[in-house]
């Protein structure tokens, strides 16, 4: 039993397809698709909580660089750094 204690299972390893979350959005989560960063990244922080795991946040966060890409369009390299740092918190 791995000394965890007496608690239901959850998976340690989730891999989800988060660039394809923010594509599509979520019916079951009654969420659109991301049109901009602000809300790829709020969309980002809602799924990292319904993704189950034994830590209560994903192992796995994706490859950000790679998935926020498309919605950074004409976006001053500062205002893109401030976002990432109120996402980091």
């Amino acid at each position: 039993d791995m000394f965890e204690g007496n608690a239901p299972f959850k998976p340690r390893y989730v891999l989800p397809d988060y660039g394809r979350f923010l594509k599509q959005g979520s019916q079951y989560l009654e969420l659109e698709p991301a049109s901009n960063l602000d809300e790829a990244l709020n969309l980002l922080t809602i799924i990292y909580h319904h993704v189950p795991s034994v830590t209560s946040i994903p192992v796995y966060l994706g490859h950000l660089d790679e998935i926020l890409m498309p919605y950074v369009n004409a976006l001053s390299e500062q205002q893109i750094y401030q976002k990432i740092m109120i996402f980091q918190n």
